[in-house]
């Protein structure tokens, strides 16, 4: 309903059928809701890559190599995210980039976000939407 000329908002606000026939009100709704928990995710995943951050900080230090090698654990970078997190070395390494991005950058681009959501312009937050804003 964003995209909408005033005189298109009066016809929808006067014909109430077709503003029902067109299921405007429910749509907008679950709308809502999508773009609510695509935020809820985001935000989500904002407080994961600090820890994904904190984890790959001590996978990487001398404490954590002399264990796995006294365990006879060899593990590359491709190992460690797979086999922790489940996820592919470059998503990883975005959810890396995304621990050690700046709050105020992450902020900025929710506002960016919210600025461009309230003009019509539809866009996704995301890890990779963001680090492509940051950059």
């Amino acid at each position: 309903m964003n995209n909408l000329l005033t005189n298109e908002v009066e016809m929808l606000n006067t014909h109430t059928s077709l503003k029902t026939g067109l299921q405007i009100e429910p749509l907008t709704d679950l709308q809502q809701i999508i773009d609510q928990s695509n935020s809820t995710k985001f935000d989500t995943s904002v407080k994961m890559s600090k820890l994904v951050l904190k984890s790959f900080k001590y996978f990487k230090s001398d404490v954590c190599k002399d264990v796995l090698e006294e365990e006879g654990i060899t593990w590359g970078v491709e190992e460690y995210s797979q086999k922790v997190f489940g996820w592919n070395k470059s998503f990883f390494y975005k959810m890396v980039k995304l621990g050690n991005t700046p709050t105020r950058h992450i902020n900025k681009f929710n506002r960016e976000v919210d600025r461009m959501k309230q003009e019509g312009t539809p866009v996704v937050r995301s890890v990779e939407n963001c680090l492509k804003f940051v950059k």
